[in-house]
């Protein structure tokens, strides 16, 4: 178990800003699809 987390460890830390910017750029889409579904409800 060890060996596995230190790898998932390191996998996360090379790939930790790519999937944060990802995921920012996600919520940012995501938060302008419900910003215009409400307007479009309201």
């Amino acid at each position: 178990m060890p060996i596995k987390e230190s790898g998932t460890q390191r996998a996360s830390h090379l790939t930790g800003p790519a999937v944060q910017r990802t995921d920012y750029g996600l919520h940012l889409t995501g938060a302008k699809v419900w910003s215009n579904l409400y307007q479009g409800y309201f």
